[in-house]
């Protein structure tokens, strides 16, 4: 079940990667799929021994396999994949606050939190799909044209994924 979850939480981030940045084209799932695949097996099966490096190795070994797959430059999938990252990480904070607030409790609801998350995701992609029908709009020609921008997502993916780390340890008691 757990890598089932991982597999489906790795998908959702690559799928609003594709949605922001290569405006939803599915002619590429199933070569995102067979990587994501890939990436949570070995996330799971390495996760235990070191869950940062893991995490990270596995991040940039993502990277480079969509921009092969993509035949995108590696550093401009780095930025816009780390966008994606920033967007899933801000939500799944929220649902696990959410989820707080109203119960009390974060470990023990795990499903909902992750439910929140995926729902969410799965709004922000169809509102995109919706947008880019009536406005086109070009994420990856404004991140390409702006350097700056690649600092900025770099330091919040980092507090970010440290919150995350943090909370994925049990570092963090259930009562917040």
């Amino acid at each position: 079940m757990d890598i089932l979850m991982i597999f489906i939480e790795m998908m959702i981030a690559l799928l609003l990667y594709n949605s922001l940045f290569n405006k939803g084209k599915t002619d590429k799932l199933l070569n995102y799929s067979l990587i994501i695949a890939i990436c949570s097996v070995l996330f799971y099966t390495f996760n235990k021994s070191n869950g940062i490096f893991v995490y990270i190795f596995l991040l940039v070994a993502e990277i480079i396999a969509v921009a092969y797959v993509d035949k995108k430059n590696n550093n401009l999938v780095l930025i816009e994949v780390f966008i994606s990252v920033i967007i899933s990480f801000i939500i799944q904070s929220f649902a696990m606050v959410v989820v707080f607030l109203i119960t009390g409790k974060t470990k023990e609801y795990r499903i909902i939190h992750f439910l929140l998350y995926a729902f969410s995701i799965l709004l922000i992609i169809i509102s995109m799909r919706k947008n880019n029908k009536l406005k086109k709009i070009d994420f990856e020609g404004y991140i390409e044209d702006n350097l700056l921008i690649s600092n900025i997502n770099l330091n919040i993916f980092m507090f970010f994924m440290i919150l995350k780390l943090i909370y994925d340890s049990g570092n963090i008691g259930n009562n917040i």
